[in-house]
């Protein structure tokens, strides 16, 4: 019996490494039953760059960072700073809404069958402004 192959979009949290790893083995997972990871996306922010093991190890076409909500760290205690991390968001909305328009215009070029998203603040934010019809 042939199984349909199907087309993902990842939409990974880039702070730590926990979602990266995971998006690397599901990645490698799909890769075998023979489908396609089309796109994945980095949350972050222009500070930080995608780390080279994941754009290496990741088995996807092309992998892109996009400005995505992030804690605020205490650099003494490195604990977060809850409300400095609020201000910013809101300092920030604009970027992450131009994010969720190149997530929307991704999305409409590569038609996924299936978007994951890994955790990331932004995929919650795209989804209550467009709405996408994807599983």
């Amino acid at each position: 019996m042939l199984s349909k192959k199907l087309k993902y979009i990842f939409l990974v949290q880039g702070e730590g490494r926990g979602h990266i790893t995971q998006a690397i083995t599901l990645s490698n997972i799909l890769s075998e039953a023979g489908h396609t990871v089309a796109h994945v996306f980095v949350g972050g922010n222009a500070n930080r760059e995608i780390p080279d093991f994941f754009t290496k190890k990741i088995n996807a076409r092309k992998v892109e960072l996009l400005d995505s909500p992030g804690f605020v760290i205490d650099s003494k205690s490195k604990g977060i700073r809850i409300w400095a991390t609020i201000v910013s968001g809101i300092f920030k909305f604009h970027r992450y809404i131009k994010s969720c328009i190149s997530l929307n215009k991704v999305i409409l070029e590569v038609q996924p069958d299936v978007f994951i998203n890994f955790y990331d603040p932004l995929g919650g934010l795209y989804n209550l402004i467009f709405r996408p019809s994807l599983t």
